[in-house]
């Protein structure tokens, strides 16, 4: 589900419809981090699907110059999540994955 959720996200920000898709991305993130324990996680089609979803959201909020501060509180939340192989918030967002 979560695969599809990132995947409908996508067809939708290439669509323009940036608001439905952060919440598909949002129950994308929301799914893998309560099925699984992000710190423990060993499949790395899981970590790699976890990395996308934050990263595409992040992507989505940085894209707008008044959201940039949220983007950065996502990625914040990545972080202390150990959702992701980001180290810090303020990082670009191509040197994130």
């Amino acid at each position: 589900l979560a695969r599809r959720l990132l995947f409908c996200s996508y067809c939708e920000l290439d669509g323009g419809q940036v608001d439905i898709a952060r919440d598909r991305m949002v129950q994308c993130i929301s799914i893998l981090i309560t099925i699984f324990e992000p710190s423990l996680v060993k499949h790395e089609s899981t970590i790699e699907l976890m990395d996308d979803a934050w990263m595409e959201l992040m992507l989505s909020m940085e894209e707008i110059p008044q959201h940039r501060a949220i983007a950065r509180h996502v990625a914040k939340l990545a972080i202390l999540t150990h959702s992701c192989r980001w180290t810090d918030p303020m990082q670009r967002p191509g040197y994130m994955a």
